[in-house]
């Protein structure tokens, strides 16, 4: 039932950042309803692939559970964690900036 959860959770995240809900009409051929994303997100050999980072965590998570190796899977954890942190600023060269804007910005009140 967790994996379900874990699934799902993934789903209505990838959906609700991409900025989509249905798949297009048929026969519309734009590649922006969801099974085209989904299917981006998950196919071998694409940049930033999910299914990559998410074996990736999986694997050192089952090295976590060696209480030897407990030190060196949250090392490798942070490496992973910092990876896709430059991986995102690589995309977009901004994100720090508006991360930073965001914090120091004061509150509008509405």
């Amino acid at each position: 039932m967790r994996v379900v959860a874990i699934i799902l959770g993934a789903l209505l995240l990838l959906v609700a950042v991409r900025g989509t809900q249905t798949d297009s009409a048929p026969g519309a051929g734009d590649g922006k309803g969801l099974w085209p994303l989904l299917k981006n997100d998950f196919e071998p050999g694409q940049q930033g692939n999910f299914l990559a980072w998410f074996v990736a965590i999986l694997i050192i998570g089952g090295i976590g559970y060696v209480p030897e190796l407990k030190g060196v899977s949250t090392l490798l954890l942070a490496i992973v964690i910092t990876a896709l942190l430059f991986s995102a600023i690589k995309k977009n060269p901004q994100l720090l900036n508006e991360a930073a804007s965001a914090v120091i910005a004061p509150q509008k009140a509405s």
